[in-house]
């Protein structure tokens, strides 16, 4: 199983499913249990189980598979398997859900596609958000490609799809009123809907991020007028590259006025209680210095340091999606761009910590999502498969054997992150190739099951589970088939 799970206590025998099996929800006929159910009467349909029929609010007899959630929230679950009947309990339905993709893959790894083994498991989660950014902005997916890595995703127990829509090179986005931003291949307010109508059906979250305002040279184009005057902020971050426009002019309020009624027309367009606005790789503080326009801005808004006027921007967005009753995350990165002097990040913004710096983030009292490209957190395929990647490739076994999250509770959980630099043309199955094993990893990571003799074990297992149902198993083209011993 993938995640496999935290315990389970065997017994003797098996279950089987029969002609007669039913799938018997404790609900009423609308229910999300009933719901799921009923998607999950399809899955097993799909792996070649006879189709099951869903039933609300009846008894249980034996050969069924009975299906109840003690309340309306919780992702944990259990399963007991007798001779005679299957019970799968959850906290909320969200953990009856995984408690049935549980049993899909017991069965699917079954001879016939019949048979459970008696035995029984209670199980959570260790880390609460489990999830993958896909980087959209630099390398566009189609919207069935999306829909298929959330099934994937659901499969093993992931409930977050970071999707990050906007970047310096492209604009994710078609927004009525904003004709010309876009980049040729974007996504309508209708692919958005679609996109998260289907995740919903899966108990995955779909989390946009609309970067600002760093790496905004794409809106920049567009509109020339955010750009910075001085010649010191047309650099990125802090080398001597210079790209006008990749940072907005946030001391014209102008711009600040703009970039919020953007924001807002993208809030608007997500059901996520968290939204991200990027905030990473704003200029550095010496190269903040050298700009005339941002060190006057400052002083006569009373900060003490220039940086300050980029921490208070994160607050301004912080309070405007506050309005819109969301929550706002940001990828940590003032503490590299030189700290703060008068202005004090919002406590209640979430970070997502890229740089290994998680503990600093922690010890000043904000909640965390760890995504530490040092601890292999990062998927960059720069180049082709078996060439020289730098440190962006996961390293799989030290992953898997030796990762330790932190055990504070301001971890809100782990987020896999792919970017697309330099992948400007290529398909989305190139990325998805890169991420395969660490996805599989990082399930069993977030999710706190117990770590196998070896990763190559659990490699495996998980070639054993293989993709969710509907999923195409993945292939090798070039791939043929060898007879030896390891």
């Amino acid at each position: 199983m993938v995640p496999p799970l935290q315990n389970w206590s065997g017994g003797s025998g098996q279950f089987m499913l029969t002609r007669r099996s039913r799938i018997v929800v404790d609900g009423a006929p609308g229910s999300r249990l009933v719901t799921d159910a009923r998607t999950f009467a399809d899955d097993l349909a799909a792996l070649g189980v006879r189709r099951l029929p869903v039933v609300a609010g009846s008894t249980a007899r034996k050969g069924d598979i009975e299906v109840t959630a003690r309340d309306n929230v919780g992702e944990g679950f259990g399963i007991d398997v007798t001779r005679d009947s299957v019970r799968l309990s959850g906290d909320g339905p969200a953990g009856a859900f995984y408690a049935e993709q549980s049993v899909e893959q017991m069965l699917k790894t079954s001879d016939d596609h019949a048979l459970l083994p008696v035995g029984a498991t209670r199980d959570t989660p260790a880390q609460r958000t489990r999830g993958l950014m896909i980087d959209t902005a630099r390398t566009y997916w189609s919207v069935e490609s999306i829909k298929q890595t959330i099934r994937q995703l659901a499969w093993t127990k992931f409930n977050t799809l970071h999707w990050h829509l906007t970047d310096s090179e492209f604009f994710r986005l078609d927004l009525p009123g904003y004709e010309g931003l876009a980049a040729a291949q974007s996504y309508t307010p209708a692919d958005l809907r679609a996109v998260q109508d289907y995740a919903a059906r899966f108990h995955v979250t779909v989390l946009p991020e609309f970067d600002i305002p760093a790496h905004a040279t794409a809106m920049s184009k567009y509109r020339p007028s955010l750009r910075w005057d001085c010649a010191s902020m047309n650099a990125i971050i802090d080398t001597a590259r210079v790209d006008p426009g990749f940072t907005v002019d946030i001391t014209k309020p102008q711009n600040v006025a703009w970039l919020d009624g953007l924001a807002e027309k993208i809030v608007d367009l997500f059901d996520s209680p968290v939204i991200h606005l990027g905030g990473d790789e704003t200029p550095r503080a010496a190269t903040q210095d050298k700009c005339p326009e941002l060190a006057a801005y400052a002083k006569a808004q009373g900060y003490s340091r220039t940086q300050d006027v980029f921490l208070a921007y994160e607050n301004h967005l912080n309070a405007l999606l506050a309005r819109h009753g969301k929550k706002m995350q940001i990828w940590g990165w003032w503490p590299q761009a030189g700290g703060a002097g008068s202005v004090t990040v919002d406590k209640d913004i979430r970070i997502q910590a890229w740089l290994g710096d998680e503990q600093t983030f922690i010890d000043q009292g904000y909640d965390v999502v760890v995504s530490n490209e040092f601890s292999r957190l990062y998927v960059v395929p720069k180049a082709m498969p078996g060439t020289a990647n730098g440190q962006y490739i996961p390293d799989d076994d030290a992953l898997y054997r030796t990762y330790a999250v932190s055990t504070s509770d301001r971890v809100q959980g782990l987020e896999m992150a792919q970017w697309g630099d330099r992948q400007y043309t290529a398909p989305e199955a190139y990325s998805l190739t890169y991420l395969r094993r660490p996805l599989q990893i990082l399930a069993s990571t977030a999710w706190g099951s117990p770590r196998r003799a070896g990763y190559l074990d659990y490699e495996a297992m998980a070639d054993t589970v293989g993709t969710a149902p509907g999923v195409a198993e993945p292939t090798d083209p070039d791939a043929r088939p060898v007879s030896a011993t390891a």
